[in-house]
């Protein structure tokens, strides 16, 4: 796998996926043959990836971010990720905008999601601390 691959995965199942970013990590990750549980919601991706020996936690907060984006500019998968009473979220690291901050995909639950958006658009900027990154090492 490498880095053109997953964005070009992530284009082409953006739109039948946009409305859910869990159904949309796991489209995705479905076609580039990496591991993740069907059924699950945003929560039950988030403890799969923080569980499974496939998966290497890169951290949280800038300094995760920093690890994402090193991950995912090298062409590995590289997902954001939040754990939330309620819905939690995911989104696919995939590059770097120019103050630094990640560019990803994601779906959004209701809504339409973005892509090549910046990671500001996914979360809060106060919720970056928080946000854990994951990088698929299978």
């Amino acid at each position: 796998m490498n880095r053109k691959e997953i964005i070009d995965t992530a284009e082409a199942k953006f739109e039948d996926n946009k409305d859910d970013c869990n159904k949309f990590l796991k489209a995705v990750a479905d076609k580039l043959n990496v591991d993740l549980p069907i059924g699950e919601d945003a929560n039950g991706l988030f403890d799969h990836m923080e569980r499974s020996p496939q998966w290497k936690p890169l951290g949280k907060g800038a300094p995760g971010m920093d690890l994402a984006l090193h991950y995912a500019l090298n062409g590995s998968f590289v997902v954001a990720a939040m754990k939330e009473k309620g819905n939690g979220h995911v989104a696919v690291i995939v590059g770097e905008d120019t103050d630094g901050t990640p560019t990803a995909y994601w779906g959004q639950l209701g809504g339409a999601g973005q892509k090549r958006g910046r990671l500001s658009a996914s979360w809060a900027r106060k919720k970056f601390p928080t946000i854990s990154y994951f990088a698929y090492i299978n």
